[in-house]
């Protein structure tokens, strides 16, 4: 969105533009750790069976396509202002959600490809920004260990190996705990991953996926029990970020949160976004 000065952005602020509220339930949680919202009521996702590319007529979708509204083609939909409130101080990423998969198990450790690859992106092709997260749904085992990816990056290179990251135990095993995966040295994004390898077993099974993902935005709230507007040009340094394909029911963004808390439970979460057209 260009805008020539701040009273351009006043403008588009005060202008007909489309809102969307959503609470979240609250979930257990282990302080100073990312968990996903995707299987939280209300607009709860599932878990999934195969590896699928999402949207926003996913079911799991916070901002659901209908919701979030269609736009012209040749238009584009951006986050103007932010407002959150919480029980509990909490960070929340505001996430386009591209692909996931499940089935992959706690206790195997030679090369996992059960639901992998995962699809093709329809959104963000080139994979640059994309990030890769091991997204747990059924809680893995008490052990710990690391576990790394094998994926094709942002320059389309296949048979990349990913730095290894800590999985399993205590902060690194419970349900929907989404774990990031570092990428190999000078990478920048991830168009695909091929498949995912335990150096060890966590001792149980469970069930967890590989999800790829952009974020958007990350939106604070220091302190709890009150509600905090973030504009986007003076609260949240700039972030003006665009819903990618709106335009088209099974390209268009599908808008899903992350939280990183700082107690064990972030309590309730009440947010309400506006958007713009431009």
């Amino acid at each position: 969105m260009a805008l020539a000065d701040y009273n351009a952005f006043l403008a588009k602020l005060a202008a007909p533009n489309k809102t969307h509220t959503i609470t979240k339930v609250s979930l257990t949680t282990v302080a100073g750790r990312s968990f996903s919202l995707w299987t939280v009521a209300p607009f709860a996702g599932a878990a999934p069976t195969t590896a699928v590319g999402v949207a926003g007529t996913t079911t799991g979708c916070v901002w659901p396509y209908q919701s979030a509204g269609t736009i012209a083609a040749g238009r584009s939909l951006r986050i103007i202002q932010h407002e959150m409130a919480a029980a509990n101080p909490t960070m929340l990423m505001i996430c386009d959600r591209l692909a996931h998969s499940g089935g992959l198990s706690g206790t195997v450790t030679t090369y996992q490809t059960t639901n992998l690859p995962t699809p093709p992106l329809v959104r963000y092709t080139d994979g640059a920004g994309v990030w890769c997260a091991a997204e747990i749904y059924t809680q893995i085992g008490a052990t710990g260990t690391t576990g790394t990816i094998n994926y094709t990056n942002q320059a389309g290179t296949s048979g990349r190996t990913g730095a290894d990251a800590p999985i399993g135990a205590t902060t690194y095993r419970e349900a929907s705990r989404i774990v990031l995966m570092p990428l190999q040295s000078g990478d920048t994004g991830v168009r695909s991953v091929q498949g995912f390898q335990l150096k060890a077993t966590t001792a149980t099974a469970g069930n967890f996926g590989v999800t790829l993902f952009k974020p958007l935005m990350m939106v604070p709230l220091l302190s709890y029990n009150y509600e905090h507007v973030y504009d986007t040009i003076l609260g949240l340094s700039g972030q003006n970020p665009v819903l990618a394909g709106m335009t088209t029911p099974g390209t268009s963004a599908c808008i899903w949160y992350v939280v990183i808390t700082f107690t064990t439970a972030p309590g309730i979460i009440n947010t309400s976004t506006l958007l713009s057209e431009d």
